[in-house]
């Protein structure tokens, strides 16, 4: 699969605008200077990248899948799109590119759920109350 992706990347001379990275030790950098995510999976739980993405204010493009609606709220946090719909895929991705106001809404929106609902503090909190309450 690997391979018919660099040779569809070559055929339409994509090579300057998409990269194949593979391992890095470096993902959060990459996110980081990265205008957006595309998360294309058939199914999914809750991947961590998207988590990372979020704090790291790189938009989101997801297939609307496993854990990913509970995480994404179209156009709100993310943008979230039906597994199989290529088209309506890449229109999100373009729109997110292209729309700034859209765009910075959304990273805004991402920001503050992820530091809201899942940074470490919420989550130590979150479990001490858990404990907490099961002592007494």
């Amino acid at each position: 699969q690997k391979e018919q992706l660099e040779n569809y990347i070559i055929q339409h001379q994509l090579q300057q605008h998409i990269k194949l990275a593979g391992y890095r030790k470096d993902a959060a950098a990459l996110l980081e200077a990265s205008t957006l995510l595309a998360i294309t999976s058939k199914t999914e739980g809750t991947p961590l990248v998207a988590l990372e993405a979020m704090a790291l204010k790189t938009a989101i493009v997801s297939t609307n899948v496993g854990g990913m609606p509970n995480l994404i709220e179209n156009t709100v946090t993310g943008m979230l799109v039906d597994t199989g719909h290529h088209e309506d895929f890449c229109r999100a991705c373009l729109n997110l590119i292209t729309e700034d106001k859209l765009r910075n809404d959304i990273l805004k929106g991402a920001f503050d759920k992820v530091n809201e609902h899942h940074c470490m503090n919420t989550q130590s909190m979150k479990l001490t109350n858990y404990y907490q309450e099961a002592c007494v």
